[in-house]
């Protein structure tokens, strides 16, 4: 729970990887790209955490992009808007989850959870 270190590391990580998507054939770069999502969506944990919601916001949106069918990164996004109080936008984030894997009872949770925010917002 380093979450400094955890920020930096994800980081590299990501660096290294973004040399394969730009340069390997296309099997490596498919699998680059989602590793990265993975390391984006990590670093939008540690981003969370440490209080950074704008970045973490930024990090879970690359996730999604790197990989649009990875539901985490989608969930990350999900958390880092409802920490900006962008609750309409977290909704979105949470039904594209949803809708990935429509069994996951937390992500059906989240979804309700954020539409009573939203409701209350009214």
């Amino acid at each position: 729970k380093n979450y400094p270190d955890a920020d930096i590391l994800y980081g590299k990580g990501v660096a290294v990887l973004q040399t394969l998507v730009d340069s390997a054939d296309e099997e490596e770069k498919a699998k680059a790209k989602k590793d990265i999502a993975i390391l984006y969506s990590n670093r939008s944990l540690s981003l969370l955490q440490l209080g950074k919601s704008e970045d973490a916001r930024y990090d879970a949106q690359k996730a999604t992009e790197f990989d649009p069918t990875y539901i985490k990164g989608y969930w990350r996004l999900g958390q880092a808007l409802v920490s900006l109080s962008r609750n309409t936008e977290a909704l979105e984030a949470y039904e594209a989850a949803f809708n990935l894997d429509s069994s996951n009872k937390a992500l059906k949770k989240e979804c309700e959870k954020v539409r009573v925010k939203i409701e209350q917002e009214k």
